[in-house]
């Protein structure tokens, strides 16, 4: 009897201690009314301090116990709230729950028994003001983060940049089962960018994993900063230019955080496009299983299955949660789809089909000769040919739209909190994903020597010569097959540090992703010549039948293989302090300073026999960087000194410099400023000014290469030698970026929030890579790439840069040339971007029927245009292929009661042009719906 006093004593004196500190907070912040906003600004972590924050900023008194509050983690809030409605966003997810001793006085204790849902919707909806004793009114949305739905505050806030998130009751509701589908569903994601399934530009070509970037913008998913829980991800692809979200498993992710806006002071100045950060889940008690599996119609194999496992809880050394997952997903034959063609004439288009085909083109001077239907390749004389339109194959002619995919994740968290002050945590994400893809097969220009046992002219010949011809290997070698695996991990460690009224963040990390791809009926090209060559019957390879005429064992012999490795690895750590320095009559002036250092690898090996000598090329470069940052928020008009027309104005100022060791170093400012004229209506903008350093490999010229081409000079009206340099450029400079944002976020009840923000990017100095063309030195667009009459200077030093020969001709050094042709790629291309996102939300909640909400996320573009190089006109781009649709929308309307939830979304993308064919052609708009109920 006598301990539990004694127990009972200490306790008491932890609650009456914290009693004090919170009636100090109240005298020295203090006079708050519970009823009027107040600007927070609150970190997610341990919630014993982070609670003291809150009454120091609210001027409210919070009375707990600290033995009741260990190993519980609060939700950040940074905005202006009414403080109870901040108080629920902090306490939202744990089982925290409060009593009002007066109108300033809270209690708050732990939940010992869970409340029935049904109870939950009566108490929301029976709530009236913080006067009434046993609030628990639903708190209103961040103004500065307007959400789909979900109320924890977003660790990207930054004043004067709007942010979109999707919370994990977005995702379940959703019905999804993979990252990459759940951020495809955003109108600010362009869908252009790397993906399974597209490959229309270059950095979409690095794609070997078949990964998913994060195209914000369209402005390239290179330049979207992608992290998880804040930090980076290693780079992806056979150049490391993109973070692939494939590998992220969704049942491990708690939110999904998209900040459009240029620039992220505290984590990167490369986010040119934006930064999408996903929140991994730290908060999880008991055990939950779930299984899916799906088809579509008219799909083949395209089924798929989906199983994850979650535990999670806590105890005296802290709380975690362990997450696992497997997806499995089969192919999407191209011949399951009819718009999957490349002949589209059927549909207004043009027809996209190749003339390397089988049967093949024979190519003599300018003239086509179509090698005859119907026939074996054996007894082909002249009088079979008839000059004509040349033989056309379907481009995507046994090819996947999507490949399979199985992938296996594993994720897990602990956090434990060892003091008040201190909390130590600690990430390890797993994961292994195999992709088997078919694409169409092999085809190309072959030349067939007059050797050749089945060699056939399409006209008479004096002298036989050798025949060119545009042939594909489908027929002969079958799809070319890729087999592709991923091995994706990460380690973090980390502590967080009460400094009295300061927080210090340090973290250590280590990431790689490892990705190994082979390829099968590819073409051994040193044995498709000899074959070529071959006299025998039994031995060459017979190119004029219409199908497949050769003997197997040669098709043996010439099947050859393609096998790559590319190893992308980080290592980081950080340091970081947040804090007030010195209170304003608007509030406190915050100060967040800190600054992180990593060493990023990349390595590639290449193996192959498709070239005439088996090549094995090996890449490695790594790089150094130093970053400082620091961001300064000041409060100009607060609760204590408002006035008529300026209820709240803050404002932001922010810089980081980041230093390359291979490249150098730059400084990039941000302001940001918000003013509240009345209440429930916002006023905000952002500049910002960003850059991105060339990836490592743009930097690498070891595979670069050399060639001698003959081309029209309007100068002499004759053929010319132009020396031709392509490949990468270790002179490449920074691109830059500069970023507007104006918006306004009207909020007149806490269910209701619309917002419309104006968005401008001018992004210059982007990386272009020019592609060969015959006018090169007769179109005044390719000048810039020009330079005539070279020195010897010059040409030496292009020589000494391309150490692959592209051609068999000529001598680099000796060959006489009237101009050289730069092809690497260059700084030189400008692309500028405008429009405006649109986001709004109502939502009402009724004790008899439940909770409905209703949303709208858009995104319309005004401009999108680009010029490839500097001197060429700005050309608007906006809603034609390859480029983002000027309209993109998302609307949804879900039904919750009881433990039903009802979901209908809508899916809207506008009309775009297809300017490829000719004419071009209107496609029309395109609009899905979804419907999803669970219970």
């Amino acid at each position: 009897m006598k301990a539990q006093s004694q127990g009972t004593r200490c306790k008491a004196t932890l609650f009456f201690a914290l009693a004090l500190c919170s009636l100090r907070a109240l005298a020295a912040g203090a006079t708050g009314n519970p009823n009027e906003p107040a600007l927070f600004d609150i970190s997610q972590g341990i919630a014993a301090f982070r609670l003291n924050d809150f009454g120091t900023q609210s001027g409210m008194q919070l009375l707990f116990n600290f033995e009741d509050m260990r190993g519980v983690s609060v939700a950040a809030v940074r905005g202006e709230y009414k403080p109870f409605d901040a108080l629920n966003l902090m306490i939202a997810g744990t089982d925290i729950r409060y009593e009002f001793v007066n109108r300033r006085t809270v209690t708050l204790t732990r939940a010992q028994a869970r409340m029935s849902p049904r109870k939950v919707l009566r108490e929301k909806a029976e709530a009236s003001s913080p006067d009434d004793a046993g609030d628990r009114r639903v708190a209103a949305r961040p103004l500065d983060e307007v959400t789909v739905r979900g109320s924890q505050s977003s660790s990207l806030f930054q004043i004067g940049s709007p942010i979109s998130s999707v919370s994990r009751a977005d995702i379940d509701a959703t019905g999804l089962v993979t990252t990459q589908n759940i951020v495809r569903t955003l109108p600010q994601v362009f869908g252009g960018g790397p993906s399974e399934d597209t490959f229309i530009d270059a950095e979409a070509r690095t794609n070997v994993g078949r990964g998913t970037g994060v195209n914000l913008r369209g402005l390239g998913a290179g330049s979207t900063l992608v992290l998880m829980n804040g930090r980076r991800l290693p780079g992806a692809g056979s150049e490391g230019q993109f973070v692939d979200v494939s590998n992220l498993p969704l049942a491990a992710i708690e939110k999904i955080e998209i900040l459009p806006d240029s620039s992220s002071t505290l984590y990167g100045a490369d986010a040119v496009g934006g930064v999408a950060n996903f929140v991994m889940r730290d908060r999880f008690k008991g055990r939950q299983t779930e299984a899916y599996f799906g088809d579509a119609t008219r799909s083949g194999h395209l089924g798929e299955r989906y199983v994850s496992q979650i535990f999670g809880g806590a105890n005296r050394f802290g709380h975690g949660v362990f997450a696992f997952d497997f997806y499995s997903r089969g192919n999407l034959a191209a011949a399951s789809r009819e718009m999957a063609k490349s002949d589209l004439t059927e549909y207004g288009g043009s027809n996209f089909d190749t003339p390397q085909s089988t049967p093949g083109n024979i190519m003599l001077g300018k003239s086509i000769w179509p090698i005859p239907r119907g026939q074996d390749g054996t007894e082909l004389t002249p009088a079979n040919f008839a000059q004509g339109p040349p033989n056309l194959q379907d481009r995507n002619l046994g090819a996947d739209i999507l490949p399979v995919q199985r992938r296996l994740t594993g994720f897990g968290t602990w956090r434990y909190q060892a003091t008040d002050q201190l909390e130590f945590f600690g990430d390890v994400l797993l994961g292994q994903r195999d992709v088997r893809g078919a694409g169409t097969g092999v085809n190309g220009a072959i030349v067939v020597p007059v050797t050749n046992a089945f060699y056939a002219a399409p006209v008479p010949l004096v002298t036989r010569v050798p025949l060119l011809m545009s042939y594909s290997f489908y027929d002969d070698l079958g799809p070319v097959i890729t087999d592709v695996r991923v091995r994706s991990a990460d380690f973090t460690g980390g502590a967080e540090r009460r400094l009295g009224t300061w927080n210090a963040t340090a973290t250590l990390g280590y990431a790689t992703e490892r990705t190994r791809t082979t390829g099968r009926n590819v073409v051994n090209a040193a044995a498709l010549n000899a074959a070529l060559a071959s006299s025998d019957p039994h031995t060459a390879f017979n190119p004029f039948a219409d199908g497949s005429n050769t003997n197997p064992a040669t098709l043996e012999s010439i099947r050859g293989f393609l096998d790559a490795n590319y190893d992308s690895k980080l290592a980081s750590t950080s340091l970081s302090f947040q804090g007030p320095l010195f209170t304003l009559p608007g509030g406190n002036v915050d100060l967040t300073f800190g600054g992180d250092a990593r060493r990023q690898w990349f390595e590639s090996t290449l193996e192959t026999d498709t070239t005439l000598v088996p090549t094995h090329t090996r890449v490695d470069r790594d790089r150094d960087i130093y970053a400082a940052f620091a961001e300064l928020r000041v409060p100009l008009v607060g609760r204590s000194n408002r006035r008529r027309a300026m209820e709240a104005l803050t404002m932001s100022l922010a810089g980081r410099y980041e230093h390359y060791s291979d490249f150098g170093g730059a400084l990039t400012p941000r302001f940001g400023l918000s003013w509240t004229p009345l209440r429930g209506v916002t006023l905000q903008g952002s500049y910002s000014a960003s850059f991105r350093p060339p990836g490592l490999l743009d930097l690498d010229e070891t595979g670069n290469a050399w060639g001698i081409q003959s081309l029209p000079d309007p100068l002499t009206g004759r053929l010319a030698n132009v020396l031709l340099w392509a490949g990468k450029n270790r002179d490449l400079r920074e691109e830059t970026a500069r970023s507007w944002t104006a918006g306004v976020q009207l909020q007149p009840d806490p269910d209701v929030a619309i917002a419309l923000t104006y968005f401008a990017t001018d992004f210059t100095d982007r990386l272009s890579r020019p592609t060969f063309s015959t006018d090169l030195l007769s179109n005044p667009a390719f000048s810039p790439l020009i330079t005539r009459s070279p020195s010897s200077e010059l040409r030496a030093e292009v020589c000494s840069r391309a150490p692959r020969a592209g051609s068999a001709a000529g001598d680099c050094l000796a060959t006489p040339i009237v101009a050289i042709a730069d092809l690497r790629t260059r700084n030189d291309a400008i692309m500028e971007t405008r429009g405006v996102d649109m986001v709004a939300r109502y939502e009402t909640t009724s004790a008899q029927l439940g909770r409905f909400s209703f949303s709208v996320n858009g995104t319309y573009i005004f401009s999108f245009a680009e010029a490839k190089t500097a001197n060429q006109p700005l050309v608007d781009r906006v809603s034609t292929e390859t480029y983002p649709i000027d309209l993109k929308m998302r609307g949804i309307a879900r039904w919750e009661y009881s433990g039903f939830d009802v979901g209908t979304y809508v899916n809207f993308l506008n009309h775009y042009r297809d300017t490829a064919s000719d004419p071009q052609r209107h496609v029309a708009s395109w609009t899905t719906v979804d419907l999803h109920a669970s219970y």
